[in-house]
């Protein structure tokens, strides 16, 4: 969830210590960590967010895109380098002639890249790009289909997450026996069916299942008795998945998404697909309910050790500043 919204101009007063980048779209609050982070560090980063893509008719949309892109040329020639967010945010890049990055953040690639009607923009863009970022390391493989030299960048997780929660009160009201907390949208890129299928068998169990009100599929994951409580700001989700005994993360992707990364970083137990040594519990679609049942039964590792080991981390791999580091060294490459 985003901690601030940085846009407009940066603070003329600050001295420019490196490139002018402007980053366009926000894809769950990177680019906003992102430019805060640099902004804290006097560089001089702007974030331009763009309209919606949903909500709205297709010819709406389109009209709306049209008029900002028109607007964006101007801020872009102003720019020393154009980070662009999400695959089909590309073409902002089609109108400067500055440094493109082109960072891809997952159903672009997966679904975008492969649709009738988006996978032209999406692989132009690429293709077009001067430095294709992912924010995931599943992702490479499907990068590296189109551009042999996309990067993996870590998505950041600003200092503020690493903060003690504040006394937010729980959106979920208080506990109905042992919490088992879903933290993602209800949608066909988290797992879709399979979820709702899967909190089904643990309501069934007893548990306290809660979830958040967002997806396709929320409503079946209501009927499947799963408490929903509203969108959060930054503090409410804080306090949703610290009051959880459990977090189920995503069971698709193979990586954790950002809310993995901030249920990690209050040191909560966390339940998740991933491919590598991540402080987690393993698990995946077909294995998800047979994973809770087995890690409830023995006692999630909540112990002071463990907290502090999940926390650490998250800040050695994916602290802001790390990231900041890392995404300043590979502009200097452009």
């Amino acid at each position: 969830m985003p901690a601030s919204r940085p846009d407009g101009p940066a603070d003329a007063a600050r001295p420019v210590a490196g490139p002018r980048a402007l980053h366009v779209n926000d894809v769950a609050g990177v680019a906003t960590t992102l430019v805060s982070t640099a902004r804290a560090r006097g560089l001089p980063w702007d974030l331009r967010r763009i309209p919606a893509g949903r909500g709205a008719p297709a010819p709406v949309v389109a009209a709306r895109r049209a008029l900002d892109l028109a607007g964006a040329v101007r801020p872009l020639a102003r720019a020393d380098v154009a980070h662009l967010h999400y695959g089909v945010t590309g073409y902002y890049g089609w109108v400067t002639r500055r440094p493109v990055v082109l960072h891809l953040h997952g159903t672009d690639l997966r679904v975008d890249a492969r649709s009738r009607w988006l996978g032209p923009v999406v692989r132009a863009a690429v293709r077009r790009a001067d430095l294709v970022l992912v924010a995931t390391p599943d992702l490479l493989d499907l990068a590296r289909e189109l551009r042999d030299d996309a990067i993996y960048l870590p998505n950041p997780v600003p200092d503020a997450l690493f903060a003690a929660p504040a006394p937010t009160p729980d959106p979920a009201g208080p506990p109905r026996g042992t919490r088992v907390v879903l933290n993602m949208r209800w949608d066909d890129a988290k797992g879709g069916t399979s979820l709702v299928t899967a909190a089904r068998a643990l309501v069934a169990d007893g548990l306290d299942v809660v979830g958040l009100d967002w997806g396709t599929y929320a409503a079946d994951a209501r009927a499947a008795g799963v408490r929903l409580v509203p969108l959060q700001d930054a503090a409410g989700f804080r306090a949703l998945l610290a009051g959880a005994d459990l977090v189920v993360g995503q069971q698709r992707a193979g990586a954790l998404g950002i809310s993995d990364l901030e249920a990690l970083a209050l040191g909560r137990p966390l339940v998740a697909h991933v491919c590598g040594d991540e402080p987690v519990v393993t698990s995946d679609e077909r294995t998800l309910v047979d994973v809770v049942r087995a890690t409830l039964a023995a006692g999630p590792d909540d112990s002071a050790a463990a907290r502090a080991a999940r926390t650490a981390w998250v800040r050695e791999q994916h602290g802001a500043e790390r990231v900041l580091d890392r995404l300043l060294g590979l502009y200097a490459t452009l």
